[in-house]
Parts: C-alpha cells; sequence; structure tokens
C-alpha cells in the first residue's frame, strides 16, 4: 500500500509521513527498528509514551508517482509535532 499516513502520540501531536510501503513502513517503527532513530523526535516518542500508545493510521492511498505532490499540497491540514 502506497501512500500518506499519519502517527499520533498521547498527547495528540502528530507526525506525517509517506512511504511507498506503508505496511512495512508500520512494521518498522514497531519494531523500532535502527532506521527509526533518524527520525529524533519520533523515536523519542515511541521510547517515552510506547510505541503501542501511538495510533498508526493511513491518511490516504495514492500512486507513488503521488507521493511528494499529495504531501506539498495538504500540509496546511497536517500540524508537524508542534513542541
Amino acid at each position: 500500500m502506497t501512500g500518506i499516513y499519519k502517527i499520533t502520540n498521547p498527547f495528540n501531536e502528530i507526525y506525517v509521513g509517506q512511504s511507498k510501503n506503508i505496511i512495512r513502513r508500520f512494521k518498522t517503527y514497531k519494531t523500532l527498528n535502527i532506521s527509526v532513530k533518524t527520525q529524533t523526535k519520533l523515536f523519542t516518542s515511541f521510547i517515552e509514551y510506547g510505541v503501542e500508545n501511538h495510533n498508526f493510521e493511513v491518511i490516504e492511498e495514492c500512486e507513488i508517482c503521488d507521493l511528494n505532490g499529495y504531501d506539498k499540497n495538504n500540509t496546511r491540514f497536517i500540524k508537524l509535532w508542534l513542541k
């Protein structure tokens, strides 16, 4: 599944991302794979509050060629870790 996803922490702070394979991305996050450590705020939130206390959801499925366009055109709906 390709598209845009969001992860919400227990304090309703939201991280929005995109992936060519959302299912694999969610599994990577949930297992705290080494690649998650490069996303410092997200990784810290997982460690601090527990991955199981975050809500993972797909916002929109789209074609790979539309990923960047969707991400750029819909930022008005997105709050990115505003703390």
